[in-house]
């Protein structure tokens, strides 16, 4: 596939880097569509973190991924799940599934996005963070265990900002992954309003 299909106009692009719940995916798809993302990206998990979800003997987690030429991917099983949970609500949204994360962050680069991280261990209030940027991507990662290596590196080499979603209970615990994307959609959203 060519990635920078999927880059070429202005908007937001949300990459999800390894999502465990169906009932998560759709409800990201749903309400993300209603406040204007024009893509939304399922990257499946990569070995480290499928390795650390076994060992924890929570291979049960695993049924929405199947092992294909090395590489976990997404079922169509999971993929037909998030569709009854989103309703169906796409509006104008495209959606993809299986695709790797570093040719999505290298296209996505190559692009001129501005590509923030949604990780509660970084420290950038998404209160006074500027998200009306034409080309903005937003990075959500696992349920349990965030953002795999690879956008890791990313991050660390200053190709990625971070982006905090503030909470009373800070530090014990943190948003919903799903919730998280809606909050920081409603805030692009509260910024820039519709786009078309």
């Amino acid at each position: 596939m060519d990635y920078s299909e999927i880059f070429t106009k202005n908007g937001v692009i949300i990459l999800v880097d390894g999502i465990l719940y169906a009932n998560n995916a759709g409800t990201l798809i749903r309400n993300t569509s209603l406040l204007g993302a024009k893509s939304l990206i399922f990257s499946p998990l990569d070995q480290d973190r499928i390795s650390k979800i076994k060992k924890k003997n929570k291979g049960y987690m695993l049924k929405g991924f199947t092992k294909f030429n090395n590489n976990y991917h997404y079922t169509k099983t999971f993929i037909k799940s998030t569709e009854r949970y989103s309703s169906r609500i796409y509006l104008k949204t495209d959606i993809h599934f299986n695709l790797g994360v570093k040719e999505v962050l290298n296209s996505a680069i190559e692009n001129d996005y501005d590509i923030l991280m949604l990780e509660d261990y970084v420290e950038a209030d998404i209160a006074f963070t500027n998200l009306k940027a034409k080309k903005l991507m937003f990075i959500l990662g696992n349920e349990t265990l965030g953002v795999g290596k690879e956008v890791k590196k990313f991050y660390d080499a200053g190709y990625i900002k971070p982006l905090y979603i503030p909470s009373c209970l800070k530090g014990s615990t943190s948003y919903n992954v799903a919730n998280a994307g809606i909050i920081a959609m409603y805030e692009r959203f509260r910024q820039v309003g519709c786009e078309k």
